[in-house]
């Protein structure tokens, strides 16, 4: 199958400890096959919610995935609030989440296809361990296995 109409998988999360608090967000990118081919971990910031971070989450993995050539985009999450805000089944109404909403939405919008499934926790305990090392603000790190060297150094900003 050509790559240019190929799925990529995008698994996110994001949380805060406490919450409100210093938050993190972590996305992966897998083919396919499964194979991982790009995560990334973000820190948030020191004063953020639950779902703030698992926006930033999802934003993190979406623009990740419009770096590449892939035109169908599964996602994955277990936060219910958050796919039940893309999925349309739940209104949006903190302002500070509409934002960020918005910018979400925005990057659906780059792709043909966006799929987005509820999983349980223990489905994303690697999103999960992205989203505490980008809270911890170790390991903040974004790797791009694909032949794009040029898009790693591309930070995302919670500004």
């Amino acid at each position: 199958a050509a790559m240019e109409s190929g799925l990529v998988r995008v698994s996110f999360d994001g949380g805060a400890s406490p919450n409100p608090g210093p938050a993190g967000a972590g996305a992966v990118l897998q083919d396919e096959s499964g194979v991982t081919i790009w995560t990334g971990a973000h820190y948030v910031g020191p004063a953020a919610t639950n779902n703030e971070a698992e926006y930033w989450g999802l934003i993190l993995g979406l623009e990740g995935a419009a770096r590449g050539p892939w035109r169908r985009v599964e996602v994955r999450g277990d936060s219910n609030l958050v796919v039940g805000h893309m999925t349309g089944v739940y209104a949006v109404k903190a302002p500070r989440l509409k934002a960020l909403y918005q910018r979400a939405k925005a990057l659906v919008a780059h792709f043909e296809q966006v799929h987005f499934q509820h999983v349980p926790r223990a489905q994303n305990a690697q999103a999960d361990a992205l989203a505490t090392a980008g809270r911890d603000n170790r390991a903040a790190h974004e790797l791009l296995a694909a032949a794009q060297p040029a898009a790693g150094n591309r930070r995302i900003s919670a500004a």
